[in-house]
């Protein structure tokens, strides 16, 4: 259980993790998760930088799919926007099956696919059940709800002690 949820790399933020990173590690897909690891939960708008970091990405012919636990539909859709990237909210991501669901609908293997996000309880425990690369990063903001700060200190408690590779 313990190897469940210890995330393969750990990165400060999705945005500090090097295209060549990707390509080193044979990652051809990105599952990243939306609040806290590509924008606050507070913020409504899409930020420059990810459209900078999206584009970096299609350059390197990356694809980049947004999985969410959110539970609102329109929060997401209205990140997208504009830009052709596949999404689903109420993703469920803990536990594995839409991860597995999507690498056989996309015909990806697992160690070409890597789950970012900043919560060991979702991202990473889904991830390593799908047996993807899984990343863990530093959430953008300090949690308000009292229940994910209680959460965060056990997910503390899983983070590598080095970063990066």
């Amino acid at each position: 259980m313990i190897k469940k949820l210890r995330p393969n790399f750990y990165f400060k933020s999705i945005y500090a993790i090097p295209m060549e990173f990707y390509k080193k590690h044979g990652i051809t897909t990105i599952f990243a998760d939306l609040d806290n690891t590509l924008v606050s939960d507070e913020n409504r708008k899409r930020p420059a930088h990810f459209d900078r970091w999206y584009a970096d990405c299609s350059n390197a012919k990356i694809k980049v799919f947004i999985v969410s636990n959110n539970r609102h539909k329109e929060r997401v859709r209205a990140f997208v926007g504009d830009l052709p990237i596949s999404w689903w909210h109420l993703a469920r991501k803990q536990n594995g099956k839409l991860f597995c669901k999507l690498m056989e609908e996309y015909t990806l293997s697992p160690r070409e696919v890597a789950v970012i996000g900043d919560r060991v309880t979702t991202d990473i425990i889904g991830g390593n059940r799908a047996k993807m690369q899984t990343i863990l990063v530093a959430p953008i903001i300090k949690d308000k709800n009292i229940f994910i700060r209680f959460i965060r200190i056990f997910e503390k408690r899983c983070i590598p002690a080095i970063e990066g590779e």
